[in-house]
């Protein structure tokens, strides 16, 4: 543990005082810290014994299912549910207006309310993933994603995108431009 910990601080060091070396390699090495991280939090809930419930309506919902059906650092509920609950709820909020801020909200609870649907389905890890990513699109726009501006479509596609290369999703983001027009033809 101390040796993560020195690592840590040499890292931040390094990247502060302008390292080559920190700074080519920085996105990784931010990435695998953030995994320990993430992993370290896993390993506090499982061993807290707090029911999951207590979570229900925070990011940390993701990591104690997690901790209850073991999928692993690259499942959805680490590697996409928590990490994009986090980025769209609490780092990136202040990109958005406050329409923008209160549809992340509203989109945040009809995901963790679908997953809390799962999670108490005997559901798989991979059968979690694929309703979960299929709940994706209904809830942004069951939760107003059609009638927000377009610079807050845009700061949401653009926090979400890594996500949806990284996943081959790229169904989902179709199936949202899809349910935005046939909603648009309606009215």
């Amino acid at each position: 543990m101390k040796f993560i910990f020195y690592f840590l601080i040499s890292l931040f060091v390094s990247t502060a005082r302008g390292d080559g070396h920190a700074q080519r390699t920085g996105g990784r090495l931010n990435r695998a810290v953030q995994t320990l991280l993430v992993q370290s939090q896993v390993k506090q809930i499982e061993e807290s014994q707090i029911p999951c419930e207590e979570f229900k309506e925070s990011c940390s919902y993701y990591l104690c299912v997690e901790s209850q059906k073991k999928c692993g650092e690259k499942g959805y509920l680490q590697n996409f549910g928590y990490r994009y609950c986090q980025k769209f709820t609490e780092e990136k909020i202040h990109h958005f207006s406050d329409d923008g801020m209160r549809w992340a909200l509203k989109t945040k609870e009809c995901l963790l309310g679908n997953l809390e649907n799962l999670y108490h389905s005997e559901s798989s890890c991979s059968e979690i993933k694929k309703e979960a990513f299929k709940n994706h699109d209904e809830c942004y726009v069951k939760s107003g994603f059609c009638e927000l501006s377009f610079r807050d479509q845009w700061n949401a596609t653009k926090i979400g995108l890594s996500g949806i290369l990284k996943l081959n999703s790229w169904s989902a983001v179709f199936n949202l431009l899809h349910a935005c027009r046939a909603r648009r033809e309606i009215d």
